[in-house]
């Protein structure tokens, strides 16, 4: 009789379209582990918003906080493809927060989630080479962070929404070095995998949100020449292939102001390949993968002045392809604040 009684309150709220309601009851139900109702009110979310109620984006949340704090037998079961698109980030980077791999394992379905989870766990300090339940062939990626992985800027996740850290602008600051008036005196070239990877990395930010992508390739083995195609004053360091991965890393979870999030395991997958493609490395990455990613010549340089909302700047040098290239990402709140402002 009592949850007769509790369903028929969890169905007067959505029918009435109570939102705070709605709200307040899912902040009661995750405070009394009532688990079971919570899949429930999400249920009675999805099945109003199909008649018509304005109840699909609580169906959303309470899911979102089902991932987040449920136990894993409850929160695995909001892992379908694409899940938490329309949330604060995908669910299997959610739920990988909260959750081991070892709870996880036995109850993820299907290899792909199962193999984004892992790796969200892997960025998390998690090593998971000899689990065969991790789908390694997915990604193709180490399961364990390798040395040059150990510096990662992961989001927090909470009931309010996320957390994103700030992204070091210049590092290590002692390096940096101010270019002026650089001129143009190399013709820019074009090499098909620099510019697709350098569109891939980046696509988020221009294709959901107020984010431009340009780069430049030169025939020169001098960064400044790169630059002076983008543009005349820059702010610039020499940075390690680590540094490197742990950026890309942010850049590709990241949907900068206003895209959908594409995850933790999604960027690292992003940020290895496009090592692998700018650097004409083997894929799927070998045991000397990141030692040959040393070879080339890495930098991090942002605009001076340094322009306000999100801004990336990476640039490299090939010593034996005789090539410098660079990029340059930016992205502007123009509705909301930017999740992660560049710091200063």
């Amino acid at each position: 009789m009592f949850q007769e009684e509790s369903s028929r309150s969890l169905r007067a709220l959505i029918e009435n379209e109570d939102i705070p309601g709605i709200l307040r009851e899912i902040d009661i139900l995750c405070s009394e582990e009532e688990w079971k109702k919570l899949q429930d009110l999400s249920r009675f979310c999805r099945e109003a918003a199909e008649r018509g109620r304005s109840t699909w984006s609580t169906a959303v949340y309470t899911e979102y906080r089902t991932a987040l704090e449920a136990p894993a037998e409850y929160a695995v079961t909001v892992l379908t493809p694409g899940a938490g698109k329309w949330s604060f980030g995908p669910f299997s980077e959610v739920i990988a927060q909260s959750h081991s791999w070892e709870s996880l394992a036995d109850y993820l379905p299907g290899a792909h989630i199962a193999a984004s989870v892992a790796q969200e766990r892997v960025l998390r300090g998690e090593n998971l080479a000899d689990d065969v339940r991790t789908a390694p062939e997915i990604f193709e990626l180490p399961l364990f962070l390798a040395p040059q992985e150990e510096e990662q800027f992961l989001p927090r996740y909470h009931a309010e929404g996320i957390d994103i850290p700030d992204l070091p602008l210049i590092v290590p600051e002692e390096n940096v070095t101010k270019l002026l008036h650089t001129k143009k005196q190399t013709k820019r070239i074009v090499l098909p995998r620099i510019e697709r990877a350098w569109r891939d990395i980046a696509e988020v930010w221009v294709t959901e949100s107020n984010g431009i992508c340009v780069s430049a390739t030169v025939q020169n083995t001098d960064i400044q020449q790169a630059l002076a195609h983008i543009t005349s004053e820059v702010q610039i360091a020499p940075i390690s292939p680590s540094q490197v991965i742990s950026r890309l890393t942010w850049l590709a979870s990241s949907g900068g102001a206003h895209g959908h999030r594409r995850g933790g395991a999604n960027g690292r997958f992003m940020a290895w390949w496009s090592i692998s493609e700018i650097g004409g490395l083997e894929w799927p990455p070998q045991a000397d993968f990141l030692q040959k990613a040393n070879r080339l010549s890495w930098y991090c340089w942002v605009p001076f002045p340094q322009p306000h909302g999100w801004c990336f700047g990476l640039g490299v040098e090939h010593p034996d392809e005789k090539w410098a290239t660079a990029l340059l990402v930016t992205d502007t709140a123009t509705e909301t604040p930017p999740l992660s402002p560049v710091s200063s």
